[in-house]
């Protein structure tokens, strides 16, 4: 899946967030989080769900949540006085606000077969061409 937002891309089946100059580095626990708040838009997301699910037990508290949406407000050059992006819902937690595209890419399984279909094609021609019906007797 990719979502596309304020000049980003990020591309869930490869793990990788786009932006108008490359590729953006952010740690796993940041991009994991990214992904979510975009998967939920525009849900209010709980700082113990965000816990549960990015961090499991291997946390450090609420600081970890705080932290990781600091890195993602950098990395997306994101105002917590003027957000774009990521909004701090006092008390509750975070959502994200800007507005999101998203498609779908066809399975890669499906890229490969066709081109498995092409090399067999290709090696095992009298295979793949039609044979016609045999003479009647």
């Amino acid at each position: 899946m990719r979502f596309h937002f304020d000049g980003f891309v990020l591309d869930t089946d490869l793990g990788v967030l786009q932006g108008p100059e490359g590729e953006v580095r952010l740690r796993p626990k940041a991009y994991g989080l990214l992904e979510m708040l975009a998967a939920r838009a525009p849900a209010v997301l709980a700082r113990d769900e965000i816990l549960d699910c990015i961090w499991g037990t291997d946390h450090l508290g609420e600081t970890s949540v705080a932290g990781a949406v600091s890195e993602l407000r950098r990395a997306l050059g994101d105002d917590p006085r003027e957000p774009r992006i990521i909004e701090t819902v006092h008390r509750r937690g975070y959502r994200f606000i800007a507005p999101l595209g998203s498609e779908e890419e066809p399975p890669r399984e499906a890229v490969r077969f066709r081109s498995e279909i092409q090399q067999e094609e290709e090696a095992y021609p009298s295979a793949v061409e039609p044979q016609g019906l045999p003479d009647p007797p």
